[in-house]
């Protein structure tokens, strides 16, 4: 009892010094760990079982289909889930199911170039690799909605039974993919049907289930517009991020874009789960108080943040070796190109930074971050390519966070008078 009134008082000491609720991210931060750890399997042991039943070719065929569904995702607004988070954050329920509707019906769009995607494979007479975009094409319009039970929880704070839905619906799909993949005798068709519409089902039967235990009211009109702007905004960085691929399968074949994919990620991983923090951000401060002297502790927050995240990337360079050699030996010699891009991990700051810009409705720097994010990776990816091939297209990825996160420090917004309270 002792032990745990002298944590406490520890935790408060630092919250107050950073003014941050420490209390609450300790209590949430085991949760979110269980909930992304629950990820990082799903990712790994995808890329392990992958890696270990396909040939390389084959392999990286399968990446190809997936960057080009990443690539389409630019048109699935996604963004939407956060104008949901705030929704819900605000008892204005109606907008899951406004939300989920706009979100299907936009991401048509997408569905029609991954369609051209596929017609394009078949025209080269790459019938297994076309068969297998067309049944991501199916998946591509549900993708999003699915994905609604986490906007609702999320929105109203329950973090923890928001872990065991997700931790629940990995494992799951994690046995079902590696059965299939074992006995489909390396078929693609089968691989993709398992892994874009298995995807879709698991997670559109919980989101059906936390929409009927909703009661509808409200307007939705404001929280869907900030939804539209995000996802406006997101259009340059959603295509950058999957250019890279798409240029190593044009120019440098399969096995190449397998190399690359095995290289950047375990350091994607690191990335997304300092990303998961965003929508409880988001949440907490829906329900902020104003007060004084927030900006301040947003950037004591952003350059400890900066800290703990060179601390990140000294163990991933010490420990990338071993991680590869026991998961993935046929790959050990990218090595060096997983540590260089593990670089990239010291943007961790920019997590900090965009959750003050969006807690100041600060849109005019958010456009600037996404316009420089998008632009510095679409002109680096081709002039590093050209120069340094596969590698330059980690260096292009690595510089483009690093100059990105710059632009995400915290300023004041004078337009927006007294900030928010940062929580």
């Amino acid at each position: 009892m002792r032990l745990r009134q002298l944590a406490k008082r520890c935790l408060e000491m630092i919250g107050q010094r950073l003014q941050v609720d420490t209390l609450f991210y300790s209590k949430i931060l085991g949760w979110v760990g269980l909930n992304y750890a629950s990820g990082i399997a799903r990712g790994v042991a995808t890329t392990f079982f992958l890696a270990r039943f396909l040939p390389m070719e084959t392999f990286g065929a399968f990446r190809y289909v997936i960057a080009v569904y990443g690539t389409a995702s630019i048109f699935s607004f996604s963004s939407y889930h956060t104008g949901i988070i705030r929704g819900i954050a605000a008892n204005d329920t109606e907008v899951a199911w406004a939300g989920a509707k706009r979100m299907i019906s936009l991401s048509l769009v997408g569905t029609l170039v991954i369609f051209l995607a596929a017609s394009e494979r078949f025209w080269r007479h790459e019938p297994m690799v076309g068969w297998s975009l067309m049944v991501s094409s199916l998946a591509f319009p549900l993708a999003s909605a699915s994905s609604l039970y986490g906007s609702i929880l999320t929105g109203k704070g329950e973090i923890p039974r928001l872990s065991k839905y997700n931790a629940f619906s990995n494992l799951v799909f994690i046995a079902v993919f590696c059965l299939v993949l074992i006995l489909s005798e390396q078929n693609l068709i089968a691989i993709s049907l398992t892994f874009f519409l298995g995807d879709v089902l698991i997670k559109g039967a919980l989101s059906l289930h936390q929409l009927k235990g909703l009661s509808r009211h409200g307007s939705a009109g404001d929280h869907l517009t900030l939804g539209s702007h995000l996802s406006f905004m997101g259009l340059f960085q959603a295509f950058a991020h999957q250019l890279d691929q798409l240029i190593i399968q044009r120019f440098f074949g399969y096995t190449s874009l397998a190399n690359y994919s095995i290289a950047i990620l375990l350091p994607e991983q690191i990335n997304d789960f300092a990303k998961s923090f965003s929508g409880i951000l988001l949440m907490r401060k829906t329900h902020a108080v104003k007060q004084k002297n927030t900006l301040g502790a947003a950037r004591k927050q952003f350059i400890l943040l900066f800290f703990l995240a060179c601390l990140v990337c000294a163990v991933y360079a010490v420990s990338a070796r071993y991680f590869l050699h026991l998961f993935f030996p046929a790959y050990v010699h990218t090595y060096w190109s997983s540590v260089v891009y593990s670089l990239g991990l010291l943007s961790f700051p920019s997590v900090i930074g965009l959750a003050w810009q969006q807690s100041q409705h600060d849109l005019k720097r958010l456009w600037i971050f996404s316009l420089v994010n998008g632009l510095l990776q679409l002109t680096g990816s081709f002039v590093f390519a050209y120069f340094f091939q596969t590698f330059g297209l980690i260096l292009a990825k690595t510089i483009t966070r690093l100059v990105s996160t710059f632009f995400t420090y915290p300023i004041e917004n004078s337009r927006r008078g007294t900030p928010t309270k940062a929580v």
